[in-house]
């Protein structure tokens, strides 16, 4: 049934999060500073820009034009019912 944890159960489940979870933070900390050091060292080198530009203003155009009228019609004409069974079969 439901038993208060013990004081040595709850010491041991943080030590355990410490010792899975430190090495994470330590890892992706170490990156981070690695990646800052390479974009103030040589500025901002991005062979990809244009394409990524490219891409995104697509993006934006498919949002506008394509994605926004169709949720916006879908929650207009689509009666609750409906859109909660639909939420519930996805999620």
């Amino acid at each position: 049934m439901n038993e208060p944890l013990s004081l040595r159960s709850l010491l041991g489940g943080l030590v355990l999060i410490g010792v899975l979870v430190l090495p994470v933070f330590h890892a992706a900390s170490a990156q981070e500073a690695a990646v800052e050091e390479e974009v103030v060292g040589e500025g901002t080198n991005d062979p990809l820009e244009s394409v990524n530009r490219g891409i995104f203003e697509f993006n934006r155009h498919l949002d506008s034009f394509v994605l926004k009228p169709v949720a916006t019609a879908y929650n207009t004409w689509i009666p609750g019912f409906f859109r909660e069974r639909v939420h519930s079969m996805l999620v």
